[in-house]
């Protein structure tokens, strides 16, 4: 079955996000299908395809005297600095490498939800997710995209653990949203509010885990030729801090010194652009495959990134999750109800404890897998069940 999959997946230094793409693919083409990602980009502009950020920051600040009432010109100087560098320093990344390399991908790159209705891919069923493609909200007519808002009517449609991340959906946009989801064969989403969000719109949803928890340890390290390494270190993936205080920064130093570990830190963008919090430890923009070998071959993870905390479940690897502070916390629930479902919730930081106690915990990895694979095996039979039919 030829599988037409669209989800986010341009960014250059978001190891999730492209990894949870890959993974869906990895599984579909494990039970003989033909998934390939259907390369769509929202049209913000009329004009045509989107320019670097830190171009548009400086078309923004020259063209909109008003912009600058509200933020300062050195706040913005900041940021177009901070994109220029982050444009540079995420070529040793290659992502644009790994996705054509290990993606199957849509021949036509859609600008546009215009683009895809008037020359829609062809396949036999249509998949919208994972990741927060359900958190672009439908207030905008391009984000229909995401609700598989194209194609012929007939056409099988299905959302596998799409995301809203948010607890409700603006009451204004509900009738657009029930309008949107009448169009599905079958829902999925990633979090139990979504199915609470579907199911007060007279539908029902499956809960469904992200797709990078389908595969094993040695799925990973077979498909992508992971080394390994003795496990040393501590390695911060910094994504959505914007701030060395939003961690326990000084404790991970003091407990770094003490136990003589080196500290590495691998940025990444999310809600907030990629940025160099801290001082004293060695910066690493690893490739794909490298960000997986780094959370194997590390003695604690310090994160706040939901797929940082999945791959340190599937490698076995004691970490802590800092949550998101601020208006970005919405975020957190994803993470903590894992955490939660797999009796991990000991995992998250909590201020009176001290880094030994997370480094030095005892986890029982029989138990998490057993229940891992009791919740996975819900998410395989939606799966299996759509494409049997």
């Amino acid at each position: 079955m030829r599988i037409g999959i669209i989800t986010f997946w341009e960014s250059d230094d978001n190891y999730g996000q492209v990894l949870q793409c890959w993974a869906l693919q990895q599984y579909l083409k494990s039970l003989g299908h033909e998934p390939f990602l259907i390369r769509y980009k929202v049209l913000f502009e009329p004009s045509a395809p989107s320019k670097p950020l830190y171009v548009r920051i400086a078309k923004a600040l020259l063209l909109f005297p008003i912009f600058t009432r509200y933020y300062k010109r050195k706040k913005i100087i900041n940021g177009i600095r901070l994109s220029q560098e982050n444009e540079k320093l995420n070529v040793q990344r290659k992502f644009k490498d790994f996705r054509d390399h290990y993606i199957v991908q849509s021949e036509v790159e859609y600008i546009g939800l215009d683009s895809l209705q008037k020359n829609p891919p062809q396949a036999d069923i249509y998949i919208t997710g994972s990741d927060q493609v359900w958190g672009l909200l439908l207030d905008k007519k391009e984000h229909e995209a995401y609700f598989l808002n194209f194609g012929d009517k007939k056409m099988k449609r299905a959302s596998y653990a799409a995301s809203f991340s948010r607890k409700e959906y603006p009451i204004a946009l509900q009738g657009k949203l029930q309008e949107m989801l009448k169009k599905f064969d079958y829902i999925s989403v990633r979090e139990k509010e979504g199915v609470e969000i579907v199911r007060k719109l007279g539908f029902k949803a499956e809960h469904t885990i992200d797709p990078t928890l389908l595969l094993n340890k040695s799925d990973y390290s077979n498909a992508l030729g992971l080394k390994s390494f003795p496990s040393k270190g501590i390695l911060i993936y910094s994504l959505n801090y914007s701030s060395k205080k939003d961690i326990p920064w000084k404790k991970i130093k003091n407990y770094a010194t003490a136990k003589n570990e080196k500290i590495t830190v691998i940025t990444g963008s999310g809600y907030i652009p990629a940025r160099k919090l801290f001082e004293g430890v060695d910066y690493c923009y690893a490739t794909i495959p490298q960000w997986i070998e780094m959370i194997s071959s590390s003695s604690l993870i310090v994160t706040s990134s939901f797929h940082g905390i999945v791959f340190c479940i599937i490698f076995h690897k004691h970490f802590i999750y800092v949550p998101i502070k601020g208006e970005h916390s919405k975020g957190n629930s994803r993470i903590i109800e894992l955490l939660d479902e797999l009796g991990l919730e000991g995992m998250i930081w909590e201020k009176k404890k001290f880094i030994e106690t997370y480094a030095n915990s005892v986890i029982n990895w029989l138990v998490v897998e057993k229940r891992l694979n009791q919740i996975k095996q819900k998410s395989l039979t939606f799966l299996d069940d759509i494409m049997k039919e």
